[in-house]
Order: structure tokens, then sequence, then C-alpha cells
């Protein structure tokens, strides 16, 4: 019996397993696409943050992620913001970041080693509780593997240009 019998006869395995499959592919995608700039973060130990959707952005200890009562100076929650720049244009916000609850749980205990300051943390179930969205009140937030989620995190190039990821200077 070949392996098309076989996917006729209980499809359920195969289909979960496609699933499986599919999902992993976009974690490591956003895996790979996040990895350009921790050697940025973890030089600098410091992220943007934003309080108002990707309108304006300030400078943070990257930890701060992990802290669920961490504010912005304008005292509302404050989310990672993935500042990018166009050769001679200004800086941007090109996406937001954030953590469903238990991706905060996790972070919160992560950093709650001091070694692990101003690092980004290589858990991959971390990972899977990423949340990314455009800025903008009427875009929503977004898993890996979701429609839409990798678009959200791939700036096109303008011009002939890739936007360039902009971190805080220490």
């Amino acid at each position: 019996m070949g392996i098309r019998e076989k996917m006729n006869e209980n499809p359920k395995p195969f289909i979960i397993g496609t699933g499986v499959v599919i999902l992993l592919g976009a974690v490591l995608v956003f895996w790979n696409t996040r990895g350009r700039s921790d050697a940025m973060y973890q030089s600098s130990g410091k992220a943007f943050f934003s309080e108002d959707d990707g309108a304006t952005w300030f400078a943070a200890p990257y930890e701060k992620l992990g802290d669920p009562s961490f504010k912005g100076p304008k005292g509302n929650d404050a989310v990672l913001a993935h500042v990018f720049q166009y050769p001679g244009e200004k800086e941007f916000v090109g996406y937001l970041e954030s953590y469903t609850e238990a991706g905060k749980a996790t972070l919160s205990q992560y950093y709650s080693d001091p070694a692990n300051k101003g690092k980004r943390p290589p858990d991959i179930k971390v990972e899977l509780e990423r949340l990314v969205k455009v800025p903008g009140a009427d875009n929503t937030w977004l898993k890996p593997g979701e429609p839409g989620a990798l678009e959200t995190t791939t700036l096109e190039a303008k011009n002939g240009n890739a936007a360039t990821e902009v971190m805080p200077k220490n």
C-alpha cells in the first residue's frame, strides 16, 4: 500500500503533521528575521518601546519587556517597537511586538536571572507566544503562523533600498 492510499484511508495524522510542519516553518522564519538584530540588542542592552501604538518611541533596557508593570513616560503600557529607516529618510516604527500572558510570564522568569539582562530569550516557547502588529489602532495582534504575521515583520524595499533596523545608542 502506497502513501497516497494510506492518506486516503486515514488522513488525520497527515493533516496534523502538515500543520505542525507549517507552524514550525513560520516560527523559524520569525526566529531568523529577528535574529539580525540580536547582536545589536545585546551590545546596547536597550530596545525601543512605544506606548501609543507606534506614534512615538523611547529607549529602555530590553528586559523591561518581561516586566508586567512596565509603563512608558506617559504612564501607558509599553510594547517593543521595531524602528527602521530607509536611506536618507526619517526613522519610523515598522512593527510592534508584544507577548501573550504566558509569554510575558516566561519572559519575567527569564529576566529574573541577572545574567540575562539585555539579552533576547533563546527559548522557542517564548517565540510561540510572540505577537506582532503594524502600528495603528485598527490593526490586530498576530501570532506566528497566522495569516499576515510574516508580512507584518517584512518591510518592502523602497526605491530599491531596504530599510535598516535602528537600535538605541548607549
